[in-house]
């Protein structure tokens, strides 16, 4: 419990301390793409070392928030972190990024940014379920064409999670 009680204590100064910071996390389509490239374009776009992934490793990261597979992957660096990135494709078509945070400090930096950059979130849920505590939040840009996921999860028992995730927003059919 008081392990928990200094992560949440650290995420809260990181958290203050982003809403003074410029934004700089990922914009337009997300970052040196646009949604619906193939994976050849991708990684000829690609300001990033992206390697293909192995089968193994598109089954591990199957995401219900993202269509298709996890077909590249690579790190991703900002000035003030590295994290593990997915890019996920559904019919040869870029769908989703999906974006590991190591820790809860870096978490509430990009928390703050998010929050910064877009407001109030669209979809907010908090709570906790046993040990552990949980947030959602969705930002909707339509300027730019992104729905962005931010999710953390924090358990007594040292179990964490920090997860960033951007999908393009679905256009609505036509209809009548």
């Amino acid at each position: 419990m008081e392990r928990a009680s200094r992560l949440f204590a650290a995420a809260f100064r990181s958290f203050a301390l982003a809403a003074l910071l410029p934004v700089t996390v990922a914009r337009a389509d997300w970052q040196f793409t646009r949604w619906g490239q193939s994976p050849d374009e991708v990684l000829k776009s690609s300001k990033i070392a992206l390697s293909q992934s192995t089968p193994e490793d598109q089954a591990g990261h199957a995401i219900p928030l993202i269509r298709g597979a996890a077909l590249l992957n690579g790190i991703y660096a900002a000035p003030e972190f590295k994290a593990p990135v997915w890019l996920y494709f559904a019919d040869n078509k870029l769908s989703g990024v999906y974006l590991e945070i190591a820790d809860g400090e870096t978490a509430s930096l990009i928390g703050g940014r998010l929050s910064n950059q877009y407001g109030a979130p669209a979809e907010k849920n908090d709570g906790s379920q046993g040990d552990c505590k949980y947030s959602a939040k969705t930002w909707n840009d339509a300027d730019r064409g992104n729905r962005v996921h931010f999710s953390w999860d924090v358990c007594d028992s040292g179990f964490h999670n920090f997860v960033l995730i951007y999908t393009p927003i679905e256009q609505p059919d036509s209809g009548l």
